[in-house]
């Protein structure tokens, strides 16, 4: 593959060829190959967590991941284990897809229910601002090293134009 700038060199040759010169725009760098993890995406072998806000993308982000980060999880065919706080009604009305209903706090007593302490955890409520940073909270602190609030909430999620499941109506 030639070097990028010669790369850049080339396109406005042809530019200038093809007489669209004021068209030429030099193509974003593309992102980086996403990691390997044949074991299925569990944490084993992975540097040790570190505080973070979740903005950049990996597994050193201790307390929240971004709607962007969670989505490429998601479509990536290795999503984490979501878990949504808000009540069982809006919870039915929409949600991330695969997503499991733990209204409030509720998931802590329900540790059955749970994946591996190894797996992701994306934990999330209406905002960002109820429980589910608690949640999470209290999932770290009891063996789930990946749990992580999802910045915003659902409400961020569904803004973004994300994929959004609705339990069909039961009396429909």
């Amino acid at each position: 593959m030639a070097p990028p700038r010669l790369r850049s060199r080339l396109r406005r040759l042809a530019a200038r060829v093809l007489g669209s010169q004021g068209a030429v725009t030099t193509p974003p760098a593309a992102a980086p190959p996403p990691s390997h993890q044949p074991d299925g995406g569990s944490m084993a072998g992975l540097p040790p967590l570190q505080p973070g806000r979740g903005e950049t993308p990996g597994p050193n982000h201790k307390e929240d991941i971004s709607q962007e980060w969670a989505s490429a999880q998601l479509h990536s065919g290795v999503p984490p284990f979501f878990i949504d706080t808000r009540p069982a009604d809006e919870f039915a009305r929409g949600h991330i897809p695969g997503a499991i209903s733990a209204p409030g706090t509720s998931i802590q007593d329900r540790s059955a229910d749970l994946p591996d302490q190894d797996e992701r955890i994306t934990v999330y409520d209406a905002d960002g601002e109820q429980q589910s940073a608690e949640v999470a909270v209290w999932l770290r602190e009891h063996g789930w090293p990946g749990a992580r609030r999802l910045q915003g909430g659902f409400e961020i999620w569904s803004a973004g134009g994300d994929t959004v499941e609705v339990d069909p109506d039961p009396q429909a």
